[in-house]
């Protein structure tokens, strides 16, 4: 969101092309940081993403920890 060189739209717009192209039924990640710029961010902001992804990915490959509770 705060890199001059993008639209705010792009990255939706992307997703949104993504969600239509499968027809595996799986969701599609889009992590927008309204912290970062076009490089990434801080350390702790790297780190923020990286396990937000290890997140998303061990929920959808069905490890039980990760799974919403009922």
């Amino acid at each position: 969101m705060n890199d001059p060189r993008l639209k705010p739209w792009q990255s939706t717009k992307m997703v949104a092309r993504l969600q239509a192209a499968t027809s595996s039924g799986k969701p599609v990640l889009l992590l927008v940081d309204f912290e970062a710029g076009h490089i990434g961010g801080t350390e702790r902001q790297y780190q923020e993403r990286l396990a937000n992804s290890w997140s998303f990915l061990l929920w959808q490959f069905g490890a039980p920890e990760f799974q919403p509770q009922q």
